[in-house]
This record gives C-alpha cells, structure tokens and sequence, in this order.
C-alpha cells in the first residue's frame, strides 16, 4: 500500500480515570465552529486532470491500478468492523464511518469503471 495507514487509532487526548474525555476534546466537540467539507485530495482525479498531456491510454492503463488499492482498503475495513464490536462505547460511531468509508470506495470503483469507458479506444468500424 502506498501511504496508508494501518486504521488503528492513537489516542490524541487524555481520559480522566472515569473515563470521560479531557476537556479539550469535550472544548472541540462543542465548539460553535461549523464542520466544513474537507478539500478532496486524489491521485485518481490528478491523473484525470492531467490525460491531455499524456493521452487517454497511458491515464487508462494508471488508473486500472486503483482496483488493487481499494481492495485492499475493503479488507482493512472489514477487519475495522469485526474490531468495533470489542468498543462498545464507539461501536455505533465506528460502523457508521465504515459505512461511509464502503461508500467512498464504491464510488471510487464506479468512477474507475466509467473511466475506462470513456477512455476506451475508438472499436474499428466493422464492413460488412
């Protein structure tokens, strides 16, 4: 895998022997700060972008390697669903992005597969 991490989540902030959060992540949950769209960062719409410098069969032929990248993010996050149920304070939360995160890779093969549509080489036109 290029870049990716394992899943696993380091604890970022510090519990109180109840349990309970440390106030700085209780100060962020409740800030007034709306939640804004994180920017997209993909190497698969790079690629995109950039087909008319390189041609339409090279971007095909670099694309098509996602498919081992994201089955592999399938497996991970399968793993990452079997781990929730030992959490049972987080498992709701924790199946829920995970549900997003299948989402977001469906999406990604979707578009995979209409990129290799539409940069599909011209068929010959068949005599009859």
């Amino acid at each position: 895998m290029h870049g990716y991490s394992t899943g696993r989540v380091r604890a970022s902030t510090t519990s109180s022997p109840s349990g309970s959060p440390s106030s700085a992540t209780s100060q962020r949950a409740r800030s007034l700060a709306p939640v804004r769209f994180t920017p997209v960062k993909s190497e698969l719409l790079l690629r995109l972008l950039i087909a008319d410098l390189v041609g339409e069969e090279v971007t095909r032929e670099s694309i098509t390697t996602i498919r081992d990248d994201i089955s592999e993010l399938f497996t991970r996050v399968g793993e990452a669903e079997v781990r929730a149920a030992a959490l049972p304070s987080r498992t709701k939360y924790l199946l829920l992005v995970h549900g997003f995160l299948r989402r977001l890779l469906d999406l990604h093969l979707e578009f995979v597969d209409d990129l290799e549509r539409e940069l599909a080489p011209d068929e010959p036109a068949v005599l009859e």
